[in-house]
């Protein structure tokens, strides 16, 4: 929906690194392993949702914590927890390399080893916690990185975000741009010689971050 409205034809990566399309035609992909859809080439990199889900709530019933998945709960509880209108928030219900999920009682830290101690992994964005099959953001970016490069060698990557889901897209680029949470407060992250801090919360913040790298550029 997103990529529609914007008319963006250019690869993404979706579900915190999950996988990534590649539309055909875009960019080489010789990969033999690679999916095909009608109109893209995917990389998947992420364990399928059923498993996430699965290992979730085994994880939870060892930690003694309780826990709601997003693929749990309702259109309308999604849009409050989002903010996003109903098409929208179905949309972001179908997941297939991530699992949203919300903590309402119990320990993380311990929740976090009994997830770990099956073979998975945990982070943080903005609203939720994610249960992940070991991709990140910033592997996903190496890999499309990887490709870009066979045509542009001297590729520079940037990456913008806020929240704890996005420090291995920050340590993945050349240059790294942190935006203030919600709370008005930047992310801790550990040091990135390559990092700029943007005095902003959320889209204004982007914004701000990318008139920045089109300034440096010398676009106006």
């Amino acid at each position: 929906y997103t990529r529609k409205t914007l008319g963006n034809t250019d690869p993404f990566i979706v579900e915190n690194g999950g996988a990534i399309y590649i539309p055909k035609g875009n960019l080489p992909v010789t990969d033999v392993t690679v999916r095909h859809t009608e109109n893209f080439y995917v990389i998947e990199i992420g364990n399928p949702v059923a498993s996430l889900r699965k290992a979730l709530k085994s994880a939870a019933k060892k930690a003694g914590a309780k826990v709601r998945g997003m693929g749990e709960m309702s259109v309308e509880e999604v849009c409050k927890l989002t903010g996003l209108g109903r098409p929208q928030a179905k949309m972001a219900m179908e997941r297939q390399f991530d699992e949203p999920f919300i903590l309402d009682s119990g320990n993380p830290e311990r929740l976090e080893r009994e997830i770990r101690q099956l073979g998975y992994s945990i982070t943080k964005g903005g609203r939720f916690f994610h249960i992940l099959g070991g991709n990140d953001k910033g592997k996903a970016a190496k890999i499309l990185s990887s490709i870009y490069k066979t045509l542009l060698p001297d590729l520079h990557t940037i990456g913008i975000g806020d929240a704890e889901n996005d420090i291995p897209l920050l340590r993945a680029v050349d240059r790294a741009f942190l935006v203030k949470k919600p709370s008005g407060k930047w992310e801790k992250l550990p040091s990135l010689p390559n990092l700029t801090k943007i005095d902003l919360v959320g889209p204004q913040g982007w914004a701000k971050a990318v008139s920045h790298i089109l300034d440096e550029a010398g676009y106006e």
